[in-house]
């Protein structure tokens, strides 16, 4: 009668060690990204025909690969994204298209892969050339 009870309580133990390890797998896994804020150089982008370079300021330090976007209801294209020339590692350039951008103030995003960064930026109305 020993042996069928150890042999069962190891067997239930292994069960449960099992059932354990599997809600643990079946969790999804939630990617936790640093905070990190945008301050923008400029009160206002202007809407115009030739890219606009806005200088920018991330309060966290990224790595090198960055992208950048902004809702696509502004209509404005992000053309580049580059560390600022002589800056120290936290300002960049974002090189926007703002053509055909719509007035208003978007969200915009610049991220590394790890690190998401976030900011306002308010686009003015169309200028007359």
């Amino acid at each position: 009668m020993t042996g069928w009870k150890t042999r069962t309580g190891l067997g239930a133990g292994v069960v449960v060690a099992l059932a354990s390890v599997l809600a643990l797998q079946a969790r999804p896994a939630t990617a936790v990204m640093p905070e990190c804020e945008i301050t923008i150089g400029v009160e206002k982008v202007p809407v115009q025909a030739e890219p606009v370079a806005v200088p920018v300021k991330l309060s966290a330090v990224v790595g090198e690969a960055l992208t950048a976007s902004l809702p696509e209801e502004s209509k404005i294209r992000v053309l580049g994204v580059a560390r600022a020339d002589g800056k120290d590692a936290q300002t960049f350039q974002v090189t926007l298209n703002t053509s055909e951008a719509v007035a208003g103030t978007y969200e915009l995003v610049v991220r590394d892969g790890q690190t998401e960064c976030k900011g306002r930026v308010q686009i003015g109305d169309k200028t007359e050339g």
